[in-house]
């Protein structure tokens, strides 16, 4: 097993554990928790298997929360103790603070509006639990995506329930308890964010959808006001993110820390307050230096907060675990992303990917792993997946329509399929014990031929399956022994990789290409054959990260769940959903048409998911006829030789109408700026069939430079709740019920989709035919079957190029038995 615990090795500037400087890559992929450290957390489409909460109360002490369960250590790190409670849910929405190394608490959401909470009073070796029903299961806010506490006292807390939307918006309720806990009464919440509270009555939190406001409490969470802070001029709303302060025993020294982006620089402002957060003062900072004087007196009245010298420059370090300002990468591929600090040498720090627990003893300098359970450093997978979307010397994303089949067909009918049919990818059966048909003209000569015709892979090995797939004492099964799975897996991922390089899908010395296990569906209801698998598709993984590729899995959708896999040990890079509903090519296929229950839209979600929607079915293009199942990509493929980008023409905003004027309530519209860096619109949607005039529209005409089958996509911003005076309320939600009109060479089509689920993406239209020139073009309005007003999102829209001319060949043969 090519895994273990190492010595990290620093790089870069010594000194940049210090909470100072930013990276937007991990801002983007943590949201802060209490400055108590009772956590931090992971932004959605970013899940953190194994390690969830962390924090370090003394040298020696402190807890982790895993999402198999809480641990305790008294040793540093060194070795752990079990003191999850009772009933915990593996996987569910919870939370744990700890007031001392004695008094704690733990909250789950046990079902919807439903929560448990947990409460210890000697370090978690025995627990009272209290069953919380704090909603109605019908109520939208009892969705709760996740939970945040934060005690004062052990009777004085708050639980926030933050609710599970898009990005569009961030909502969250929040609850009170000044008994202990037991009896809640609901509050106020400008958001989704942790609060924290410096008595029973003043705290504070963030909001807006990027945490870009800062409000205060006066009366316990019954009521907020916006708080604003002395920002530079040039740092507008949607540039900053506020996390939670830190205080003296005082309660009137404090230090507040704001993350600021100007364009493609990230760096973080901290605010002091002498008045207990009444007011607050930016301190001067000069590049990684904090002023001496300022520092000093922060560091000598703030408990946790450390002044130290490094490189000549006076930095500080915060005792609470905060999203890391810096760009340490401790090993190849490894970084760090939340540090916390009990003395100016003793810390931990969460790493990602993964994530794991590091702990350091000499200031940062150097960083080890943490043996906790469940979330040991993998050093070789960590390092060859440092993005979810991370492009290997011989893949390449792919969006569009592909197929399998059994048996590789010939060069010259490939050829034919490619100059006449939708497909761009075939998979390859590269080995494996079980596959079935014989593959005699795959050679290394052939994938050269195929990639110069055009054609991109999805390699695939069919060895061992589980235990309990079919007969059991068939042979080729993968062991029940997790031990002896888990090294099958890497023994088959060996044979895999020698396959791939022989063919000449990697490079010379077996590396940069990205294999797909095939494991058929199996009895889900079987527990330990689910662990079987699991070790075995870790072990697939950890060789392949190893070795320099990228690990692959195909499998059923919920046969067992594909979601299952992806807390695995080592995770595999992409995932090809075997998800079928259709019984012949559809251009309107997407990755998504996947049951949420087994397997969640957050999961895989970066461009790495093949969907195989039909089963064997003959198709005929170009005169060749072939039996496949057709699969639709927006994933990972093998790509042995540069392949072009597909012609694209992007239309970055649409004509209005009425035209856009600063008089919202004249024209109708809201004018921001996107992800994209370009101007995009709302507008308040009306009831179709009773809308007044005007009513507001917009078109997107392109101009495409050929005749061909182009895929119509627009894309739909990250924007947050918007105060509309017009109709004197505040409007949040995106339209479920968008009514697009595709004008094309066919004629004309409408299709209704939800802009609400989109965050900062690109919504399908579909497929159509359009000729070149200015002729075709896509129509919106704001008229919508919403049963409320909404938000209607007028942005960008991409015409890409699917295929060239017209498709001469469309003929699909019935399924025979």
């Amino acid at each position: 097993m090519i895994k273990t615990h190492i010595t990290i090795r620093q790089w870069l500037r010594p000194s940049l554990w210090i909470i100072l400087f930013g990276s937007l890559t991990w801002l983007s992929l943590l949201q802060a928790q209490g400055s108590d450290g009772s956590g931090f957390g992971a932004a959605a489409g970013q899940p953190a298997p194994g390690l969830q909460a962390f924090h370090l109360l003394d040298e020696q002490t402190g807890w982790a929360l895993t999402t198999q369960g809480l641990w305790w250590t008294e040793t540093g790190g060194a070795t752990w103790r079990d003191v999850t409670p009772a009933g915990f849910v593996a996987g569910a929405a919870s939370h744990a603070f700890f007031l001392d190394s004695r008094h704690g608490r733990m909250v789950q959401s046990v079902r919807q509006g439903h929560f448990e909470m947990s409460f210890t009073a000697d370090g978690g070796r025995s627990w009272q639990q209290r069953s919380l029903a704090l909603m109605d299961a019908d109520d939208p806010d009892a969705q709760a995506e996740a939970l945040y506490m934060h005690w004062i006292d052990p009777a004085t807390g708050w639980l926030a329930v933050k609710r599970s939307t898009s990005s569009n918006f961030n909502q969250g309720t929040l609850w009170q308890t000044e008994d202990g806990g037991v009896t809640w009464q609901r509050r106020a919440l400008p958001g989704g964010e942790p609060v924290f509270f410096l008595s029973p009555q003043r705290g504070w939190t963030a909001g807006g959808p990027n945490g870009d406001h800062w409000y205060r409490s006066d009366d316990g969470g019954r009521t907020w006001v916006s708080q604003p802070l002395p920002y530079p001029a040039t740092v507008t709303a949607g540039g900053r993110r506020h996390f939670l302060p830190r205080f003296a025993a005082d309660g009137r020294t404090g230090l507040l820390p704001v993350m600021v982006t100007a364009g493609a620089h990230q760096h973080a402002e901290w605010y002091h307050s002498s008045n207990g957060g009444l007011t607050w003062e930016l301190m001067e900072t000069a590049g990684a230096s904090v002023t001496p004087g300022v520092a000093a007196a922060i560091a000598n009245n703030v408990p946790d907060v450390y002044l130290t010298e490094r490189s000549g420059q006076t930095v500080l370090a915060t005792g609470a675990p905060l999203p890391f300002f810096g760009d340490v990468q401790v090993t190849d591929g490894i970084w760090l992303a939340t540090v916390q600090m009990v003395t100016p040498h003793t810390g931990w720090a969460l790493a990602v990917p993964g994530p794991y627990l590091l702990g350091t003893s000499d200031g940062g300098r150097q960083w080890q792993p943490l043996s906790l359970p469940g979330t040991e450093l993998d050093v070789a997978a960590a390092a060859s997946s440092t993005t979810n979307t991370r492009m290997l010397a011989r893949t390449a994303i792919f969006r569009g329509a592909g197929f399998d089949m059994c048996d590789i067909a010939p060069a010259d009918q490939l050829q034919q399929w490619h100059n006449h049919s939708p497909y761009r990818v075939v998979n390859l059966y590269i080995g494996g014990a079980l596959r079935f048909c014989a593959n005699q003209r795959l050679t290394a000569s052939l994938v050269t031929a195929l990639s110069s015709q055009g054609w991109q892979f999805i390699p695939t090995w069919v060895g061992p399956q589980a235990p309990c797939y079919g007969n059991p004492d068939a042979p080729e099964r993968i062991s029940r022994d997790l031990g002896t799975a888990h090294t099958q897996g890497m023994e088959e991922a060996v044979k895999a990789v020698s396959a791939a390089q022989q063919l000449g899908l990697t490079t010379g010395d077996g590396s940069g290409t990205i294999i797909y296990y095939d494991l058929e569906g199996f009895d889900a209801k079987d527990s330990g054959c689910v662990e079987a698998a699991r070790a075995f598709v870790a072990g697939w993984s950890t060789y392949l990260h190893a070795s320099g590729n990228q690990a692959g899995l195909y499998g059923s959708a919920c046969s067992p769940e594909m979601q299952l896999f992806a807390n695995a040990r080592a995770v595999p890079d992409a995932v090809w959903i075997a998800a079928w509903n259709r019984n012949a090519y559809d251009p309107n296929a997407t990755v998504w048409q996947v049951p949420a229950g087994c397997l969640p839209p957050t999961l895989w979600s970066s461009s790495q998911r093949i969907r195989q929607y039909t089963g064997g079915h003959d198709e005929l293009w170009g005169g060749i006829t072939f039996n496949i199942d057709s699969n639709v990509l927006d994933g990972l493929v093998a790509s042995p030789q540069p392949v072009s980008s597909p012609v694209a023409v992007v239309v970055e905003e649409p004509l209005l109408s009425p035209e856009y004027s600063e008089e919202l309530c004249v024209a109708g519209w809201h004018r921001y700026a996107s992800a994209r860096g370009m101007p995009a619109y709302l507008t308040a949607s009306q009831r179709r069939g009773a809308t007044i005039p005007p009513l507001n529209y917009g078109i997107w005409r392109p101009t495409l430079p050929m005749t061909g089958t182009y895929q119509v996509e627009v894309f739909i911003p990250s924007h947050g709740a918007l105060e509309w005076p017009c109709f004197e309320k505040t409007l949040g939600p995106d339209t479920q019920s968008a009514h697009y009109v595709v004008h094309h060479e066919d004629g004309v089509t409408t299709v209704v989709r939800n802009q609400l689920p989109v965050d900062n993406g690109w919504l399908d239209l579909g497929i159509y035919p359009f000729g070149a020139g200015q002729d075709g073009y896509v129509y919106l309005e704001g008229a919508t079957s919403d049963n409320e007003t909404r938000l209607v999102s007028f942005s960008a829209a991409r015409f890409t190029l699917r295929f060239e001319g017209t498709l001469d060949w469309r003929v699909y043969l019935p399924i025979v038995q």
